[in-house]
């Protein structure tokens, strides 16, 4: 099982577990973009992992993620499951990944920052 990690402040991981936040969000900037995706290479025919150069270019031109992930350019990580930490402590849970995609947050008082793109994470059932 492919298992993506997360920290979170304690504000979201209480929402989470209360069942009262259903995606998590992340912004679209280079350490993110490297994270969550894979860029295709025509010369090796497969998707590989992200280079600097590519994660800040992505991050700094508004509709490039978009436009990728539409041409097949860019794919999402094929995660299972994401497992929240509780800020840098031991306490933890682990969800389902329902879905990934890009675009803006659907429930902006749970974290989505405002007029902003970002990558959601969409959580299925506890595990």
């Amino acid at each position: 099982m492919k298992i993506l990690d997360l920290v979170l402040m304690h504000k979201w991981y209480d929402m989470i577990e209360r069942g009262q936040k259903f995606v998590e969000y992340r912004k679209a900037i280079p350490h993110w973009i490297k994270r969550l995706m894979l860029q295709y290479d025509t010369s090796a025919g497969k998707h590989i992992e992200i280079d600097n150069l590519t994660a800040q270019y992505l991050a700094d031109v508004p509709n490039a993620i978009t436009a990728c992930l539409l041409s097949g350019e860019l794919k999402f990580k094929e995660y299972d499951a994401v497992r929240f930490r509780r800020g840098y402590t031991k306490t933890s849970m682990l969800f389902e990944i329902s879905g990934m995609y890009f675009g803006y947050g659907m429930y902006p008082h749970a974290g989505a920052p405002r007029n902003e793109t970002v990558f959601n994470i969409v959580l299925g059932k506890r595990l």
